[in-house]
Parts: C-alpha cells; structure tokens; sequence
C-alpha cells in the first residue's frame, strides 16, 4: 500500500551497485580476495542480474519484519524462489552457491523452521560449492 518497497537479503552480504559503504566493500574484497574495486563492482552487478533475472523467472515470496537496514536504506527479507517440483528455495543461498555473495550470519529461526546453525552450515557448504566450481567471485583471475 506505500508503493515499493527496497529489500536486502537476510544472511547475505552483497555488493553494491552504487558503490555502497566502504567498510563494507573493503570486507567483501578481501573475502573473495579482489586487490582493487574494479572486479568487485563487476560482480555486484553480476549478483543484480543474477537475482533480477531469478525473480523474473520464478514466482517467489518475501518474508520480512520490517527491520530496516538503515546503511542500504532498506528492509532485511528473507526471499524465497519456488523451484519446479521442488520446496521454497531461499535466495540468500542461491547468490552464495554461486559465488555472487558472502555468508553473514542472522541469528534465529528461519521463516522455513531451520536454526541459524542449520542454515549456516548450508551456506558454507554452498560457499564452498562455488569456489570448487570457481563460480562467481571465486572465477580465476590473472595475478
């Protein structure tokens, strides 16, 4: 009813189109190991049409309770993409299996029943599925 509404996802840190906070950039480039900025703004834009490109093809549901996340002047929302004959399947793991962003734990419950344990674990496994398939920001790179 108050128009859109700008979401960021619960236990992913991604990054910023428009450059975001320095602090945060710094901390993704050094966990995908970027010496400059200039692959890290490719790879947020990489993570924007992954996601966009997500949510256009799948129906999806987002569950929020309206935290507002105050530095990207959004609300934190657990985001989930219905698969074919599969259950919800939440985005946060989705841009962390393939490479686009790096696990930020939330604590308690999930809207699905998983502990922050469970879904941690989850996500580190899906963390570590991208670097062995060197997806995303974990793509070789010239040294």
């Amino acid at each position: 009813p108050e128009g859109d509404q700008r979401f960021c996802l619960y236990w992913a840190d991604t990054v910023e189109t428009d450059g975001g906070q320095p602090e945060g950039t710094r901390r993704l480039a050094e966990h995908f190991g970027f010496s400059s900025e200039e692959p890290l703004r490719a790879l947020g834009v990489e993570a924007r049409d992954f996601s966009v490109n997500l949510l256009r093809t799948f129906p999806f549901r987002i569950v929020t309770k309206w935290e507002r996340d105050e530095q990207e002047n959004a609300f934190l929302a657990y985001i989930y993409l219905k698969q074919p004959e599969e259950q919800y399947m939440n985005l946060s793991e989705y841009v962390v299996r393939f490479g686009l962003a790096m696990p930020r734990r939330t604590e308690g419950v999930l809207p699905d029943g998983a502990t922050a344990e469970q879904f941690e674990e989850d996500l580190h496994n899906a963390e570590a599925e991208a670097r062995e398939h060197s997806r995303g920001g974990w793509k070789a790179r010239p040294q």
